[in-house]
C-alpha cells in the first residue's frame, strides 16, 4: 500500500497488533513518533489526524518509593545536575511536563515559591510545545512553596547552566547547555522524555529502585498524607481535584488507615467506663 493511502481504520489495525506483544506505554511512543512524519508528508490528510492514541494505563502504584527506597535514590542523585529535578518532583509534586517547562521568572526566592504556568507537551501533530496553563486547564496555574536549599539549588542550575553529556560515534564528548541567565528561556534544556529515558538507564547504572518522577510526584502526596496535610491544600499543591487524590490515597494510604484505625481504638477505650 503506498503512503498516502494509509487510512486510520489502518492506524488503528496497527496499534492493535502492536497491543499484543507490548505495553500501553510503548505503543503510544511509536505512535507518538509516527504522528510527526505523517502530518509533514500528507498535511491535513494524515490519517493522524483524527486518531487518538490507546488509552495510558493506569498506574503500577507498586513502584511508588516508600522512604527507604528513596533515600537509596536521593543518595544517588544529591550532587548532581539531577538533584533538582528529583527534588522538584519528591519535594513539591511537581509534574515531569511542568519542571520542564521552568523557566528562571517563574521562582521567587524571597518567597521560597514556584509559579506553574506552562507545561512541555506533545502537542496533535506529535511534536513537543510549551503549552499555556497546568495540566488542569490552558488558564489555570498554581504556586508551590519550596524549602530554600532546592531554591538554591535552582539558583545554581540557572547559573551553571543544566548541560546535557552526550556521547558521539568517535566518543568525543560535546555538552549541550541552555543559554545562562536568561529569564526567557528555559532552565533545563531537555525534552521531558528523553529525561525519562536517561533516568531509566541512571537506575540500572546505580543499581537502585525504578525512578519516574511520574512515581516520585506520588511519592510527595503519600508524604503529604502521612502528615496529616488537609485534602484541599494537598489538592491545590499537586494540581488535583479532590476526587483524583483520593483515588491515589486509596493505594498509597493502606498503612496510615491502619494507624488511623488503630488510633481510634485506643480512643474508643479510653472512653470506657
Amino acid at each position: 500500500m503506498k503512503f498516502k493511502g494509509l487510512q486510520e481504520m489502518h492506524l488503528k489495525k496497527f496499534a492493535n497488533e502492536l497491543l499484543e506483544n507490548q505495553s500501553t506505554t510503548s505503543v503510544r511512543r511509536i505512535l507518538s513518533c509516527l504522528r510527526p512524519i505523517f502530518y509533514d508528508a500528507l498535511k491535513d490528510k494524515s490519517p493522524f489526524k483524527d486518531f487518538k492514541l490507546p488509552k495510558e494505563a493506569k498506574v503500577d502504584y507498586s513502584d511508588v518509593p516508600d522512604d527507604e527506597e528513596f533515600k537509596l535514590i536521593y543518595k544517588a542523585v544529591k550532587g548532581t545536575r539531577d538533584e533538582v529535578i528529583i527534588l522538584s518532583a519528591a519535594w513539591c509534586g511537581l509534574r515531569r511536563e511542568e519542571i520542564f517547562a521552568l523557566r528562571p521568572n517563574d521562582l521567587n526566592y524571597v518567597s521560597n515559591i514556584i509559579r506553574i504556568d506552562e507545561t512541555y507537551v506533545i502537542n496533535e501533530n506529535g511534536k513537543y510545545e510549551i503549552k499555556k496553563g497546568t495540566k488542569s486547564g490552558e488558564d489555570d496555574e498554581r504556586e508551590v512553596s519550596a524549602p530554600p536549599y532546592l531554591m538554591n539549588l535552582f539558583k545554581e542550575t540557572i547559573l551553571n547552566g543544566f548541560a546535557l553529556r552526550k556521547k558521539k560515534k568517535n566518543n568525543n564528548i560535546v555538552e549541550i547547555a541552555d543559554l545562562k541567565g536568561k529569564e526567557d528561556k528555559l532552565i533545563f534544556a531537555m525534552r521531558p522524555d528523553s529525561y525519562t529515558s536517561y533516568l531509566a538507564k541512571l537506575s540500572k547504572q546505580k543499581k537502585i529502585p525504578k525512578i519516574r518522577l511520574h512515581f516520585l510526584r506520588h511519592y510527595h502526596a503519600s508524604w503529604l498524607y502521612d502528615k496529616d496535610v488537609p485534602d484541599l491544600l494537598a489538592a491545590e499543591r499537586l494540581g488535583h481535584d479532590i476526587k483524583v487524590l483520593k483515588e491515589i490515597y486509596q493505594h498509597l494510604g493502606v498503612k496510615k488507615k491502619e494507624e488511623i484505625s488503630q488510633k481510634i481504638i485506643e480512643l474508643q477505650e479510653q472512653e470506657v467506663w
